[in-house]
């Protein structure tokens, strides 16, 4: 990189850091402690901004996180950039990553963001605009792995361990939100199945089907074992609560237009305006949402 140059977009596993112009004052986008991309799953993340609009948006696993006006639409976007993947001041990257891909435009947040998250291996390649694919990073330097069948879009990352063949998960079920208005109620989930190469001897579990759960979050474990002391884990959680992202009413002399959306559109995005006669303010953000928790 030349002396001029300086850092457009920085993904940490506890940030997105954005600056759209070298004398711009960055702007920190904080993972929530519950929406974090460093937590043993396969996460899809979307970061886009637009000069036409002045907009950004941070969107994790087709839910946005972040979303409001930074940017000044005098500004112009269009740069020579270079995507690095990794880090200079950090010489060990320690993780697993794939299709990290650069569009000129903004995704379709109703349409393709949607189906690159429920089918990250299934999902057909998006060339409309696309101007760096994952195959195009041919500039190595240090010791890189390559794993060729990659196992994005499962829920949970397999070890080493299981990469290798010795035991295998098959469908580790996603986390579980449950609504019940009810104190107490029978929670049942998909069972996991366990495939190895030697016998499997025990499959150890700290719930069972069918427990009775009242309201709040539960970790399930699922721990495999061969004859050959080889191991291997499924786990998830179980969120059981009474109320989950509900009716709001309109604000003050405004209001809203709510929507459904996020995995198994359960979440909900909220826009609102002013009624005849009225003004924020302040402008408001582009759209308000409950969080991971329902609330």
């Amino acid at each position: 990189m030349t002396n001029d140059a300086w850092a457009m977009v920085i993904v940490t596993s506890e940030e997105v850091i954005l600056r759209y112009k070298r004398e711009a004052k960055p702007l920190h986008l904080h993972f929530p402690a519950n929406q974090r991309i460093n937590d043993g799953y396969w996460n899809h993340l979307v970061i886009s901004w637009s000069a036409k609009s002045g907009t950004y948006s941070l969107v994790w696993n087709s839910i946005r996180l972040f979303a409001d006006n930074w940017i000044d639409r005098r500004y112009d976007l269009n740069h020579n950039v270079t995507l690095v993947l990794g880090s200079a001041e950090y010489p060990v990257f320690e993780g697993l990553i794939t299709r990290v891909n650069l569009w000129n435009r903004l995704l379709d947040f109703e349409k393709e963001i949607p189906i690159m998250v429920a089918g990250c291996q299934a999902a057909d390649e998006i060339f409309d605009g696309l101007l760096v694919r994952f195959e195009n990073y041919n500039e190595i330097v240090g010791k890189v792995e390559r794993i060729p069948k990659s196992s994005c879009g499962r829920e949970k990352r397999r070890n080493f361990e299981d990469e290798n063949g010795v035991i295998r998960v098959e469908d580790c079920p996603t986390n579980q939100l449950l609504v019940s208005h009810k104190r107490e109620m029978n929670v049942s989930w998909p069972e996991p199945t366990f495939i190895g190469v030697h016998p499997i001897v025990r499959v150890e579990k700290n719930m069972k089907q069918g427990q009775i759960l009242t309201w709040g979050e539960y970790d399930v474990l699922y721990v495999a074992h061969d004859n050959a002391t080889n191991t291997a884990q499924c786990n998830f959680k179980i969120r059981v609560t009474r109320e989950h992202c509900t009716d709001l009413p309109h604000p003050i002399n405004g209001i809203q237009a709510c929507e459904n959306w996020g995995p198994q559109l359960k979440y909900k995005a909220c826009s609102i305006e002013c009624r005849d006669g009225f003004e924020f303010p302040r402008t408001p953000a582009i759209f308000y949402t409950c969080g991971a928790d329902g609330e």
